[in-house]
């Protein structure tokens, strides 16, 4: 038995403007430039980089009692991010996270991109996550990988213990 499903956040905007913005036009408009083009040029555009699609699919009753999954995220929240040395990181579309998974019983087996084990803590804003945080990765950031999981007591247990180990 496979259970897929398709879902997201699809998130449009359009724009209709007829002067000339700082730090560029449109969505991305930050303040009107001072100096105005004397022959106004009508600009018409819109913006889908809120977009935010996830596909799953489950397989059940696998040999030895084994449960498989997957998981894409795909965003669209790169595109122009300015200029400089770091203006190219934000790729549209981009993979949030990819993964096959194995379970049985209280392990989980994962390959492929995924949340480093330490995301545990968002900023207020989910579609901006924190640089740095030492050796184990960032809080919030995706790293490609093989992930370990084991629940270290009872699915009926009140408090949830559980140890993650992870190669990147």
């Amino acid at each position: 038995i496979v259970k897929t499903s398709l879902n997201g956040v699809i998130t449009a905007s359009g724009f209709y403007q007829n002067g000339s913005f700082g730090m560029g036009d449109g969505s991305i408009t930050m303040w009107a430039n001072a100096a105005q083009p004397a022959d106004k040029k009508n600009q018409f555009g819109g913006d889908l980089r809120k977009t935010w699609i996830i596909l799953k699919a489950t397989a059940y009753n696998l040999p030895d009692n084994w449960t498989a999954s997957g998981r894409v995220e795909i965003d669209f929240l790169g595109g122009y991010a300015g200029q400089g040395g770091f203006a190219d990181e934000n790729l549209l579309p981009r993979l949030r996270v990819g993964y096959v998974e194995l379970h049985k019983n209280q392990t989980r087996i994962r390959l492929g991109q995924a949340w480093t084990p330490m995301v545990a803590t968002f900023p207020a804003s989910v579609t901006h996550f924190a640089m740095g945080y030492g050796s184990a990765g960032g809080i919030g950031f995706r790293n490609p990988g093989l992930f370990v999981s084991q629940n270290l007591n009872s699915n009926q247990s009140s408090t949830k213990i559980r140890l993650d180990a992870a190669i990147f």
